[in-house]
């Protein structure tokens, strides 16, 4: 404080005046700290001091807009500016111009800035992938603010691979995940979004599942033509819910593949050209979840049935009992080897084998009075390819007979012998005969039919006789069988 004194004088008298002058200090103002930036939806927290000490010392504040865009900024006093401000995906600087005020004295304002940066968010979705595959989960910035980065941690569950990124990055997350098992297996991230400013936004979450990749498993297969293929296929993962697919990689020689889908493929397949052996691979392919495994191949090996080609009249023939037969099959198939069994019908005793293989050899002895026949069944096969069965019909016909009683003549009387076809009595013998005479006797001459009549005499005076030698035969079509008797 000041006090000036005043002194009036006219010469003679004086007089005094004294002034008090009290001078205050001017504060000063100090903003920790003198600059800020938040992000949006924050509260400021400048604190405000006064350096030079000036005791009572108050403080207001003007706030402004200075660039950008804010809201929740307004004008105040105290010793703490603290304002949640908000903006949008650009961000805004609001200026608060703060001056200190004491004992009606105001200080030197200062300004300070708050920079109040825009707070990202995220978009993602879940995805499925196979074992093995990448992920490429897509990270979008719905409210475009510029430069935003991610970083995430991840939760795995009967899943490896992924891993958590600590520092913030572009995307989208790029990562080679495999199921541990033979089931399902979830990686979640939890991807936040941050600001180039540092401002992190909400979490999002994206769960990606890992499906399984199933195998297959099916063998080789030899069949017959025309027969129906039984590969079975299998899946020795057991990944749940797999199929399989197939379609005919190749094929050479054979008739009736497709494509087609199931657990086992059954196709009837045939060799082409009848006469040789062909082949398919299919391509088989286990599918699971979406997931297709490793694509396998079998191959089916057909190999050709033999058709016996010989016609019906030369798969039968007559014979006479006791005649060799000499049958040998033909077949479409060089190498074909043949097996029969035979089937007996009639009087026929011996001769004929219950079965055999190749030519076919026996001599069927019919010791009865009507035919009889055999019936050879025969059986192409080439390896283990049997062809239909083929039947060959053997009638064997029997053996004729003769019988005659001796007679005894005078010279120049008739010879009379019937001749008949007992024992035997088979039906529709006929006979002939040929003469064995001693020499003294004329009128014997060789001949045929049922009975002999002939005048028989003597040259001498001496006994003589006549030896007729009688042939029975028995006639069919185009075969004659002759019994000597």
């Amino acid at each position: 404080m000041y006090t000036p004194r005043w002194t009036v004088t006219n010469g003679t008298c004086i007089v005094f005046d004294d002034v008090q002058i009290q001078l205050n200090r001017i504060p000063d103002v100090l903003s920790t700290p003198s600059a800020q930036a938040i992000c949006n939806g924050s509260t400021t927290s400048l604190v405000i001091t006064n350096p030079n000490a000036v005791a009572g010392t108050t403080y207001t504040w003007i706030s402004t807009l200075f660039s950008g865009t804010a809201s929740g900024f307004s004008n105040g006093s105290g010793a703490t500016i603290s304002q949640p401000l908000t903006t949008n995906n650009l961000g805004g600087v609001v200026r608060y111009t703060i001056t200190p005020s004491a004992n009606g004295c105001n200080g030197s304002s200062i300004n300070v800035d708050v920079t109040v940066n825009p707070v990202p968010d995220a978009s993602v979705s879940n995805s499925v992938i196979c074992r093995g595959t990448s992920t490429n989960i897509s990270i979008s910035n719905p409210n475009a603010v510029a430069g935003t980065k991610y970083t995430w941690t991840v939760a795995q569950s009967n899943v490896s691979g992924a891993a958590d990124q600590v520092a913030p990055v572009s995307g989208p997350i790029v990562q080679s995940l495999t199921a541990t098992t033979n089931a399902p297996g979830t990686a979640t991230y939890t991807i936040t979004p941050v600001s180039p400013s540092g401002c992190t936004g909400t979490p999002v979450i994206s769960t990606v599942t890992v499906n399984p990749i199933p195998d297959a498993l099916a063998s080789n297969q030899i069949i017959c033509s025309g027969q129906t293929t039984s590969v079975a296929i299998s899946n020795p993962n057991n990944v749940s819910g797999t199929a399989f697919n197939w379609i005919v990689q190749s094929s050479s020689n054979v008739t009736g593949v497709n494509t087609g889908n199931g657990t086992s493929i059954n196709q009837q397949l045939s060799s082409t050209d009848g006469i040789n052996s062909g082949s398919v691979t299919y391509a088989i392919t286990p599918v699971a979840n979406g997931c297709s495994g490793s694509t396998i191949t079998v191959t089916v090996t057909v190999n050709p049935v033999p058709v016996i080609t010989d016609t019906a009249t030369q798969l039968q023939t007559t014979i006479c009992s006791g005649t060799a037969l000499n049958f040998t099959p033909t077949s479409t198939i060089g190498t074909t080897s043949y097996t029969w069994t035979s089937t007996v019908s009639g009087t026929i005793t011996a001769g004929v084998s219950a079965s055999g293989s190749s030519t076919i050899t026996d001599s069927p002895v019919n010791t009865g009075n009507v035919a009889g026949t055999v019936t050879y069944r025969i059986t192409p096969s080439v390896g283990s390819c049997n062809g239909l069965a083929r039947d060959y019909v053997v009638t064997v016909q029997p053996v004729p007979s003769a019988n005659g009683t001796d007679v005894t003549i005078c010279s120049g009387q008739n010879a009379v012998i019937t001749i008949n076809s007992s024992p035997q009595n088979v039906s529709g013998t006929t006979f002939s005969w040929i003469v064995i005479p001693t020499g003294n006797i004329t009128g014997a001459s060789a001949g045929n039919g049922s009975t002999i009549n002939q005048t028989l005499s003597l040259t001498d005076y001496n006994i003589g006789s006549v030896i007729y030698g009688i042939t029975p035969r028995m006639c069919w079509p185009n075969q004659r069988y002759t019994s000597n008797s």
